[in-house]
């Protein structure tokens, strides 16, 4: 099976009613009761022009549940032109002669090609007309950033605070009021070179004398900057970020079954951390899901 483990990529990233369907189930007795679906979270990627280098991205959102035996998270994509382009790029990652049994394999390699196999197979990409009302609980947005610097790179597009807004908002994302960005340093101000409280504090403050604030404004995270423009709107939700840079495969790690974040690029395994351990969120009750 040839392996793509070292191409894995680093760094990361409608109408939703309140109403959401019921089924019925019926139990010893012939008592019916009714049931109400899970919800689960939705990958979503702003851009409308291309994917680019950004589907083995996509698809690694997915490799720790594949791995782990969860369902996929489907992609919503705002366009015919970027699901197309996304659907055929994710077929260069399919390997024929892989099996599930491959996911058990002691041989890491192997594990992470047949991970990576079976999420391009399941894994489901949308359009806004095809998500079901009420499915979904929170968001992750797809693409790429920097420490500070309030832009998010989807495909050949930098996307400002208020495009991402504009575009949430346009297919009425923001009623899932947990919105969260998967994109490198998304909670950081300036780049934090381990994941100490200190360094981590020391992150999430600026450093920009009087003059620069004067001149430019606050400096922000790109999560500050997410959250500031909607409730700049009067738009109530939660906006989260993490600290770091998002990683999906670190062979001393083992298996990726969970999603991690690192200070380096390639990622240095004593510099690796679990992501949700280090996601700062922002406004409305705050998130306490491991993920």
């Amino acid at each position: 099976m040839f392996s793509i483990r070292s191409q894995l990529p680093i760094s990361a990233s409608v109408s939703i009613p309140a109403e959401q369907s019921q089924s019925i189930s019926t139990i010893p007795g012939g008592r019916k009761i009714e049931t109400v679906p899970e919800k689960e979270g939705l990958l979503v990627f702003l851009g409308t022009k291309s994917v680019g280098e950004y589907a083995l991205n996509i698809l690694g959102q997915n490799i720790p549940r594949t791995m782990t035996g969860k369902k996929t998270y489907d992609i919503l994509f705002l366009n015919e032109t970027t699901k197309n382009d996304f659907d055929k790029k994710k077929t260069e990652f399919t390997f024929p002669g892989a099996n599930r049994s491959h996911l058990q394999s002691s041989n890491t390699g192997v594990a992470v090609d047949a991970g990576i196999n079976f999420t391009v197979m399941e894994m489901k990409s949308m359009l806004p007309k095809d998500l079901t009302p009420g499915r979904y609980d929170k968001i992750y947005l797809i693409g790429d950033g920097s420490a500070g610097l309030p832009l998010l790179k989807c495909g050949d597009e930098f996307l400002s605070p208020t495009d991402i807004v504009n575009r949430l908002v346009e297919h009425n994302l923001h009623e899932v009021e947990d919105i969260r960005l998967t994109s490198s340093h998304s909670a950081n101000i300036t780049k934090n070179n381990d994941f100490s409280p200190e360094e981590i504090e020391k992150s999430t403050k600026t450093n920009s004398g009087w003059l620069a604030s004067a001149l430019f404004g606050q400096k922000r995270s790109l999560a500050e900057h997410v959250y500031a423009e909607f409730e700049g709107r009067g738009i109530n939700v939660s906006v989260s970020g993490y600290h770091g840079t998002g990683v999906f495969y670190v062979p001393e790690h083992g298996k990726p079954t969970t999603h991690l974040r690192s200070t380096t690029v390639p990622a240095t395994p004593e510099q690796t951390v679990r992501r949700s351990d280090y996601r700062v969120s922002l406004g409305r009750t705050q998130p306490t899901d491991i993920d």
